[in-house]
């Protein structure tokens, strides 16, 4: 479990590309894990932000702090030593940020940044083009 400032904070990054299933994977994975930490929205946060917070592809970290951030995730709890939760954040967008890296271990530090586990969906080029395509114009028969 990686914790930062007595909460749970994400250390598995679901990142992709545009249209590369992330939130069908993330989905998925979210039934079968039982032991994930998503972030939980506030009431005035859009809806996807329990997969997808958008913190580090941020300039400004969403305005955020990092105590505010954490505050997404649960607190820890020593005395549930036996549950080993992992946290999780699967924003598709920090893969092509060039800053993302960089804002991670500014708010990680180096030796916590390190365990960090990261998993990259990619697709074909031309089959992502042609669905964004179609997801864009608001196309119910789009091939997803």
């Amino acid at each position: 479990m990686t914790t930062l400032s007595g909460h749970v904070a994400p250390a598995f990054f679901l990142l992709g590309a545009q249209k590369s299933a992330t939130t069908n994977f993330a989905m998925r994975l979210s039934e079968i894990g039982e032991n994930l930490a998503w972030a939980t929205p506030t009431a005035t946060d859009p809806a996807y932000y329990w997969k997808e917070p958008h913190i580090f592809n941020q300039e400004n970290y969403r305005g955020l702090s990092r105590e505010e951030w954490l505050a997404y995730y649960p607190p820890c709890r020593e005395h549930d030593s036996a549950e080993q939760l992992v946290g999780v954040d699967a924003t598709p967008g920090y893969l092509p940020n060039e800053q993302a890296p960089q804002r991670i271990i500014g708010w990680y530090g180096h030796s916590l940044a390190d365990r960090l586990q990261f998993m990259v969906l990619l697709r074909n080029p031309l089959s992502r083009l042609h669905s964004s395509f179609h997801h864009q114009k608001g196309d119910p028969n789009s091939p997803g």
